[in-house]
């Protein structure tokens, strides 16, 4: 009985991570676009596959607003609901939106994936601590848990972060190797 639970569970550890990173990414970018697009105008651009799928795949809106401008109500959200301490609501209205927009598409290709999914953290922490303290379990606390796969782990293979090289880990020999010190570096002076 248990051999039959060890090897399921070891057919479920060899999942390769670039395909569970790949969906991380997907699933974690997601909201945090559809939030960037609400919060800018501009023209939509229908790429030609979601015209033929009606602009629509499993329920998400395959349009993608190309931001121009800042929408009125952006500001107006800042100055009169959020009131963040500190920072000026237009400041912050700029700096939630650019972030929104253009972390996750970082993050959506795999390109400097850590970082961004650390900014993306960040703004979630501010969001949940200073914003909407009441959404932990609804939404806050998930995105925390993905972003932490996507720092700790990094974007997978399929990712650009792979493609240039920028996603490698460290071989278990070079992690375990002491590192030289300065005297055994230099060669040794001659009399």
């Amino acid at each position: 009985m248990f051999s039959i639970f060890g090897r399921l569970s070891a057919r479920l550890g060899s999942i390769p991570y670039a395909i569970v990173g790949l969906f991380v990414r997907i699933v974690v970018a997601f909201p945090f676009l559809v939030a960037g697009q609400a919060n800018v105008e501009g023209d939509n651009i229908v790429p030609d596959a979601a015209a033929k799928l009606g602009h629509d795949l499993f329920g998400l809106d395959l349009f993608y607003k190309l931001p121009q401008a800042i929408a009125q109500k952006t500001f107006d959200v800042f100055a009169n609901d959020y009131k963040l301490p500190i920072i000026p609501s237009n400041i912050a209205a700029y700096i939630a939106t650019f972030a929104q927009i253009v972390l996750p598409l970082l993050i959506l290709i795999g390109l400097a994936t850590r970082l961004s999914a650390l900014g993306l953290f960040l703004m979630v922490l501010v969001i949940q601590f200073l914003v909407f303290p009441g959404h932990w379990w609804t939404e806050h606390a998930y995105w925390l848990a993905l972003l932490l796969v996507l720092m700790s782990r990094g974007p997978g293979a399929i990712s650009l972060d792979a493609f240039f090289g920028l996603f490698r880990r460290k071989s278990k020999a070079s992690a375990v190797a002491a590192p030289m010190s300065a005297t055994q570096a230099l060669p040794a002076a001659k009399a």
